[in-house]
């Protein structure tokens, strides 16, 4: 009997991750929005066990999506390993800190900071604002990134350039402290930081974050792993990693067929519901 109550925790754990790795691929995520409330809510892991399982994950989401991306020229391959000099070394920090910060007071910093990039991305849409961004007046920086993309879903040249580059660095460190501290990826804070910061179009943005997640993720498994006793449960880690990466490359082939638009308004919806479930922890509810 609890061989099969095993059993059908793996399928249960493999099934959610295959959803979360579809969904998170195409917004560039990583799918441990999903996985980490869901282990927790419907199979009772510890919030820690399913954060370091949603971190190692987040990796096989990159994987499974990033090289889609950069093999496809959407993903800017130079911008994202710029930025993952910021969120790499942060979101060490980040696992460190997540056995001693106050969880509570974690969440509602982060459910404000969701609140209002939610509400940005919102307003920004009804004032008609272009998604396909190129710097929103500001000067473009100087290193040599790439000048345009194709659409996928049109096989339209988009213009635009990466401005604010500093600021975007910097602001990028939140991502890796986000990544390190609740196994998300990093990439509901980085997608708004490079589109309504930095000018990159929404479709870029996400497919950039979905190849810098890996890169993330791992120095924050890292911490995990080496954490005595190990937080890191291969017998739920694995079949999440499955799960998510086949997952992740069904979302990567999925994402051409998605207008800018469309990608924009279900990331601002997922923004309001994550800014929710943080408030939630908060007050208790889910920890």
């Amino acid at each position: 009997m609890e061989r099969l109550l095993s059993l059908a925790h793996a399928v249960v754990s493999f099934l959610i991750a295959l959803l979360a790795g579809a969904f998170g691929s195409v917004l560039g995520i990583g799918g441990g929005l999903f996985i980490i409330p869901s282990l927790n809510l419907f199979l009772g892991v510890q919030l820690k066990t399913a954060i370091a399982a949603s971190i190692v994950a987040v990796i096989a989401t990159s994987l499974g999506g990033g090289h889609v991306y950069v093999r496809s020229g959407v993903a800017d391959i130079r911008l994202g390993l710029i930025l993952a000099l910021a969120t790499a070394p942060s979101a060490v920090v980040g696992a460190i800190l997540a056995t001693h910060v106050n969880a509570r007071v974690l969440a509602a910093v982060f459910a404000v900071v969701l609140g209002a990039s939610a509400y940005r991305m919102l307003a920004s849409t009804r004032a008609g604002e272009p998604s396909t961004g190129t710097g929103h007046g500001h000067a473009p920086s100087r290193l040599r990134f790439r000048p345009s993309y194709r659409e996928p879903s049109t096989g339209e040249i988009v213009p635009y350039s990466v401005s604010r580059l500093p600021l975007g660095v910097g602001s990028s460190t939140i991502a890796g402290l986000v990544s390190g501290m609740l196994g998300v990826g990093g990439g509901i804070v980085q997608v708004p930081v490079m589109n309504l910061l930095m000018g990159v179009p929404i479709k870029v943005a996400t497919t950039t974050s979905t190849y810098v997640i890996g890169i993330t993720a791992m120095a924050g498994a890292f911490v995990y792993y080496n954490h005595r006793p190990s937080l890191v449960d291969p017998a739920l880690a694995v079949p999440v990693t499955i799960g998510v990466f086949i997952g992740a490359s069904i979302g990567s082939r999925v994402l051409g067929r998605v207008s800018q638009r469309a990608l924009r308004n279900t990331f601002t919806v997922v923004l309001v519901i994550y800014a929710i479930q943080m408030a939630l922890r908060v007050v208790g509810f889910g920890q």
